[in-house]
Parts: C-alpha cells; sequence; structure tokens
C-alpha cells in the first residue's frame, strides 16, 4: 500500500491526513482516530449511562424494525423468483411498483403515514427518471432533488448519497449509530468533529458503525 497517513492534533482529536494514488488505496487508509475518539467522547461522558444505554437499545430496534419492515415490503410488493434458496423468493420491489402501490396497503405493513408518502415520493421520482440514483448520476443536482421531496430529512438524503450515490464524504450526525459510537447527542459537536474526516466522511461513518458491533 502506497498511501501514507500524516496525523496532526485537531480540538483535541487526531486527525488523519489521507494521501495516496488512487481512491482504493485512501479507502483502505480508513481514519485511524475514530475508535479512540470514541472512547475519548464515551470518556468524557457526554452522556450518562442510562442515557447511552436508551441510545443503544432504541439502535438496535431501529435496526431490527427495518430489517422487518423491508421483509414485509418485499414479500407483499416483489415479483417472485425461482432460486435455489428457500429464504430467496422475490426479488425486490421497483420503484414502478412502490410508487403504484396503495398507500393504505404499504401503511398496513407498519409503515408510518409520513414514511409512506417519503417512500412513495422517492420511488416516483426514480420511476419517472427525475431522479437517477447511481453513482454516475451527478451529485448536486441529486441531492437537491432529494431535498425537495416530501418526507427526506437530510440525514435520509446523506445515506441515499452514500449508499446510492457512492459519494464519500456523505455524512449524518442525527444517525443514531454515529452518535451512540461517540457517546454524544450534540448534533454541533459531532459536526465539528467530522469536519476533520473530509472529504472521507461516509468511511468514517462506516467505521464508526462498525465499531459497534460485536465480535465473532
Amino acid at each position: 500500500m502506497n498511501a501514507q497517513l500524516k496525523y496532526a492534533d485537531r480540538r483535541g482529536s487526531a486527525c488523519a491526513v489521507i494521501q495516496g494514488s488512487n481512491e482504493r488505496e485512501k479507502g483502505e487508509v480508513i481514519v485511524k482516530d475514530l475508535i479512540l475518539g470514541a472512547q475519548v467522547a464515551k470518556a468524557a461522558k457526554d452522556m450518562d449511562r442510562n442515557e447511552y444505554l436508551a441510545m443503544k437499545e432504541r439502535q438496535q430496534a431501529s435496526v431490527a424494525a427495518g430489517r422487518t419492515l423491508t421483509r414485509r415490503l418485499v414479500d407483499a410488493f416483489g415479483e417472485p423468483v425461482a432460486t435455489p434458496y428457500a429464504e430467496l423468493r422475490r426479488l425486490f420491489p421497483s420503484a414502478q411498483a412502490i410508487a403504484a402501490a396503495d398507500p393504505d396497503r404499504i401503511g398496513r405493513l407498519g409503515i408510518v403515514r409520513q414514511r409512506v408518502r417519503a417512500l412513495q415520493a422517492l420511488a416516483g421520482a426514480v420511476a419517472d427518471g427525475s431522479i437517477a440514483l447511481h453513482r454516475g448520476a451527478p451529485l448536486a443536482p441529486t441531492m437537491a432533488a432529494l431535498r425537495e421531496l416530501p418526507g427526506l430529512d437530510e440525514g435520509s438524503v446523506q445515506l441515499i448519497a452514500m449508499r446510492a450515490l457512492a459519494w464519500p464524504d456523505a455524512f449524518s450526525a442525527a444517525d443514531i449509530g454515529v452518535q451512540r459510537a461517540l457517546g454524544s447527542r450534540d448534533l454541533a459537536a459531532i459536526e465539528a468533529l467530522a469536519e476533520a474526516w473530509r472529504p472521507w466522511r461516509a468511511y468514517a461513518m462506516a467505521r464508526l458503525w462498525q465499531s459497534l458491533e460485536k465480535p465473532r
């Protein structure tokens, strides 16, 4: 690996400045101060133990609920597909299928009305071609169009930019996993800390999520 790391102190946190010949190298040399930052934040007790445990439970419940709702959505609107695996029996629903679905039917899956509206607005925009979600889509116009959709907050826009547009600097301080890893719900403080990770904040966010995983 030819990439090199240089460290400088910024706001009490080790700041990794990544230098490399290509994006892969830069991606492999993910900022090394994240776990340290999480430990420092926890040690500083930005939140008390009870608040931290409550946040942990919310994050775990959020992930579990998301999986359940996704499975219900696939079962309800996904096209059947034959595979050698019993668990893989349907494709993920197309944007056209979600956009054309009865909102009440989606709601009966357990998705609240505001999120149904956001989901169908996004699906409709993708279905009619007004928004393209792929690596080659223009970043600024696409994010601007996403922000115009009803029900999509900035955190959702950032996550879409990270997952669908492959933007390496996407970051959401409001993400509960990020907050849990850093031991703080102070959005301004998290945003300030994340400035040291530009232009690779999406890698930093993924590393923070990874820090929460239990060792196997």
